[in-house]
């Protein structure tokens, strides 16, 4: 019984593994970064990206391209903070 629990125990630890990896690979394209991009790197790409994405520069875009601009600029923060979360 406690070989059992053990095994899950793991086999959970490992999926949350694969899934926080695959949410990074996913991130480090948004961000347009390397596996091996520095915290320098991805900071000037977040910079780059957010100052591109940001919803006050579409403040004269129709409402449909405000929303795209708002989804993407939330997209590019949270693979901002996933990548730079140690």
């Amino acid at each position: 019984m406690q070989r059992s629990r053990e095994h899950k125990r793991l086999l959970h630890e490992a999926l949350t593994q694969l899934k926080r990896s695959k949410r990074k690979d996913y991130y480090r394209s948004v961000l347009d970064v390397s596996k091996t991009a520095s915290y320098d790197e991805i900071r000037k790409a977040y910079k780059k990206m957010a100052l591109l994405h940001h919803p006050d520069r579409h403040s004269s875009a129709s409402a449909a391209k405000k929303a795209k601009h708002e989804r993407k600029f939330k997209e590019i923060l949270q693979a901002y903070r996933d990548l730079t979360d140690p």
